[in-house]
């Protein structure tokens, strides 16, 4: 006997709300349907149904209910509705009875409500005392392994998707196996298998590669394997030797097909993988001219036979000469500094003819190198430091010529600059993310394993101008985020709840707000409740309780209209309505005053006052000089460094980190978009890895003038598409972008534009962008080779400690992060979520890195 309905939309049906009312439940015999414990609905309705439900029974009966929404793409939801009476009681429902089941779309993208929620209206499923069957089974016959010997025990993964719902399953060769999933029609598909030196490759082969599976049913899918490849594999290594202590070399690798060329430092293996099954293997070292000697490689060849081989470098295979020196001139070093440390640095001099590697200790002194000189020009390169979490900042001229007629001196000037270790952060280079308490947000920051977290306080996103709010939700439930993710990880320490708080709002453009005093009391006061609901939640086992980012936007808005620190703005009478809006009794500093200048300062103060646990940082923009454009780097004479200086002196001149409340770090944010969606593009942001590099030599250059820690923030966690990832024609949906490539490196992508999806790699700038085309060229190729050659193989943050940058900020609420954005179902989490997960396991540490 199955359950039937009377189902209608309710009376008020908009763009933004509905509901639907089921009446007249009964057995399709006609007789009242009865319930020993509870009543199960099932559908699939447009936006998540809300938990609001409105149950009327005659007689009155007082029910629980439990709504369970499982996004499937970002206009289709699962929806599971249970009903239990709170007596505990068996029930029963009649003609009388009816139940309405509210929703509300959360965005605009789901503004045809009225059209989709009456189609769910006839596909409802009620059962009685059982869940509804809405799983159906697929069947995966797996076939033998192609090579057993090569091959064994290497399991094939097939990766089944349906919108949002992801599943994998590692398969058994030679077996079958079942998995149940949620009925809907998924996507099939399986990597490429290999064995651990890849030496035997196979591409694995799923038919059919679409399945609809059925409630109840059952599917077959066939996996085979296509035809195994066959490779050698080398594992290269230069032994050290004194003569070549941590120099990189260059090394080309040659069979009679192809040509491996890299660079390698000594004592550290490089794994080269997939080449060719059989031949001769010939090694050529580039020739080294250092500290006077030319040393030179004679390596035998090798034989390739399809396996794994270990090819160390050692000292029999080099030899070396000494230069004649009798016209090389004395050379000394110079030093400056301002902390003294019994360490040694490397100062290294490159030049064509000869190359001068020295350790020097940092001290105030001057001192003669052990070796004479050849005369010449040399590039000087000196790298700052870290010495017990500080980093250092080396400055000395970038061209050196030593001559015979004058002495030669190298003057270095060495700079104490930012603490990278912040309160509240780990002593590492960490990675957080955006949260929008959509979908499964934890599981993918548990899985991503992350530092931190942001969000919005209060509701508005704006610091709610124009009422006090009597709590703050989003800063209660961000922290309780935190915490649930840390006891999901208890290994890897806390989770830091960074909020991001307003209290003025310039975020539209201009500075019309700065006159605000109504809007300026209501921001002071919520900013006090978010300040005060962070403080209440501190404990042992969390002295930080919570992060601030304050007032994005309000510095560059202010940098780009030149406002100036006696710029007058009302800051006493609204800060101190705030004050008393919340019986909080102190005195305001008199160094506050009615102006730009004293608003900062007021802001200082509050945070440091109200809530001494948490830790904070101001924000500043990319645009604040004016425009951004200069980052592409095409015309006019804008560099990272001058950008960044004049916006650090701009800072400096409204005394932002100066005074007895100074902020912990600075938060850089670049513009919160995924570089190839129509929001980045069209607005003139979409880099290449020429452009990211200079947006991070920025933030560098503001992290040495202020001295401070620096985060970029908003960061963009979508990466370009290879040629093997699912790429659709409208690909808007799927949020690519460049950063993540740049940023956590992409060896698959490489130096190679090719590898790069066709559907990506072609589009027209022009058509779409002609603003953009103008600055990076005509299509995402040109973007990425427009500067020549690149290479996002290696991580690019692998430099971020020595460049003032102690944490990255992913994501937003229009852009990929660990988790998507809003509304959002179709742009790929799992890439940059394991790549962060397999990044704890080996972070960058703030560790001293003198010898």
């Amino acid at each position: 006997m199955s359950i039937i309905y009377d189902a209608n939309i309710g009376s008020t049906l908009s763009n933004w709300y509905g509901s639907i009312v089921i009446s007249k439940i009964r057995n399709n015999d006609g007789s009242a349907v009865e319930a020993e414990s509870f009543l199960s609905f099932y559908f699939v309705a447009p936006v998540p149904a809300s938990d609001a439900l409105q149950i009327s029974t005659v007689p009155w009966m007082a029910f629980s209910s439990e709504v369970k929404n499982q996004p499937i793409d970002d206009k289709t939801v699962s929806v599971m509705i249970t009903i239990k009476a709170e007596s505990g009681q068996k029930f029963s429902l009649s003609d009388k009875d009816c139940i309405t089941i509210p929703f509300d779309a959360p965005t605009a993208t789901t503004s045809n409500l009225p059209k989709m929620l009456p189609e769910c209206c006839s596909k409802i499923t009620i059962t009685a005392d059982q869940l509804p069957a809405t799983e159906g089974t697929i069947n995966i016959n797996c076939a033998v392994s192609p090579d057993e010997k090569k091959l064994n025990n290497i399991k094939p993964v097939i990766k089944l998707s349906y919108g949002e719902i992801t599943q994998t399953a590692e398969l058994n060769p030679g077996k079958q196996q079942q998995i149940s999933l949620l009925s809907g029609n998924y996507l099939l598909q399986a990597e490429t298998i290999e064995n651990e030196d890849a030496t035997a490759v196979v591409p694995v082969i799923v038919a059919p590669k679409l399945a609809n599976i059925i409630a109840g049913n059952t599917s077959h899918v066939e996996v085979s394997f296509g035809k195994v490849s066959y490779f050698s594999a080398v594992d290269f290594k230069i032994e050290k030797a004194e003569e070549i202590a941590d120099e990189q070399l260059k090394v080309s690798l040659k069979t009679e097909e192809e040509i491996y060329n890299f660079d390698v430092l000594t004592g550290v293996s490089k794994n080269i993988r997939r080449i060719s099954y059989d031949g001769n293997l010939s090694t050529d070292i580039t020739p080294l001219k250092l500290n006077n000697k030319h040393i030179s490689f004679n390596v035998p060849v090798l034989k390739l036979e399809g396996n794994l081989v270990n090819h160390v470098i050692t000292r029999d295979m080099m030899e070396c000469t000494e230069s004649k020196t009798s016209t090389f001139q004395p050379l000394k070093f110079k030093i400056n500094t301002d902390s003294e440390i019994s360490k040694k640095m490397t100062v290294r001099l490159l030049s064509d003819e000869m190359n001068y590697v020295q350790e020097i200790e940092v001290k105030n002194l001057t001192i003669t190198l052990p070796l004479a000189v050849m005369p010449g020009s040399y590039r000087v390169v000196i790298e700052n430091f870290i010495d017990n979490k500080i980093l250092h900042i080396v400055k000395n001229a970038e061209l050196l010529v030593v001559n015979s007629t004058d002495e030669n001196i190298l003057n270095i000037d060495i700079k104490r600059s930012a603490n990278l270790s912040v309160r509240g952060f780990p002593d590492y280079l960490s990675f957080g993310g955006c949260i929008t308490f959509e979908g499964n947000n934890k599981d993918l920051l548990v899985n991503a394993r992350t530092s931190s977290i942001f969000k919005y306080a209060g509701t508005g996103g704006d610091g709610n101008p124009h009422e006090f709010l009597a709590k703050d939700d989003a800063t209660v439930n961000s922290i309780n985020m935190a915490r649930a993710i840390e006891n999901e990880l208890p290994a890897d320490g806390n989770v830091l709840p960074v909020m991001i708080s307003y209290t003025v709002q310039l975020s539209g453009g201009g500075i019309s707000g700065l006159g605000d005093r109504d809007a300026h009391m209501h921001c002071y006061g919520n900013f006090i409740l978010a300040l005060s609901t962070a403080q209440k939640r501190q404990d042992a086992a969390h002295p930080v309780s919570a992060g601030f980012i304050v007032n994005p936007d309000f510095l560059g808005e202010c940098q780009k209209n030149n406002i100036t620190k006696e710029t007058p703005m009302p800051v006493r009478s609204p800060l101190g309505d705030a004050l008393k809006h919340w019986n909080i009794d102190l005195a305001i500093p008199e160094a506050i005053e009615d102006n730009v200048g004293g608003y900062i300062q007021s802001v200082n103060w509050l945070a440091r006052t109200i809530a001494p646990s948490v830790t904070f940082g101001w924000q500043i923009n990319l645009w604040g000089v004016g425009s951004s454009i200069w980052i592409y780097d095409n015309k006019g004479s804008m560099t990272p460094q001058k950008a960044g200086k004049d916006t650090a002196d701009y800072l400096k001149s409204l005394q932002v980190y100066s005074g007895d409340y100074c902020p912990d770090f600075l938060a850089i944010d670049r513009y919160e978009a995924d570089d190839l969606t129509i929001r980045s593009y069209v607005n003139s942001y979409c880099y290449g890895p020429h452009e990211w590099r200079r947006f991070y030599d920025f933030c560098a250059e503001v992290s040495e003038q202020l001295n401070c820690p620096v985060m970029p923030w908003q960061i963009p966690a979508s990466r370009t598409p290879l040629k093997t990832d699912y790429v659709t024609d409208n690909f808007e949906e799927q949020h690519w972008g460049s950063s993540a490539n740049y940023l956590f490196g992409d060896a698959a992508l490489g130096s190679d534009v090719k590898n790069i999806h066709s559907t990506i790699r072609e589009f027209d700038f022009n058509k779409y962008a002609p603003a953009t085309a103008a600055q990076v060229g005509a299509t995402p190729e040109h973007m990425y080779t427009r500067k020549g050659k690149f290479d996002v193989s290696e991580p690019g943050y692998k430099d971020f400690a020595k460049q003032g940058i102690f944490a990255v900020l992913l994501g937003g609420g229009c852009t990929l992060g660990i988790v998507p954005p809003l509304s959002c179902t179709a742009a790929d989490t799992a890439w940059v979520g394991d790549r962060l997960n397999a990044y704890r396991d080996q972070p960058l540490t703030f560790l001293d890195t003198l010898k």
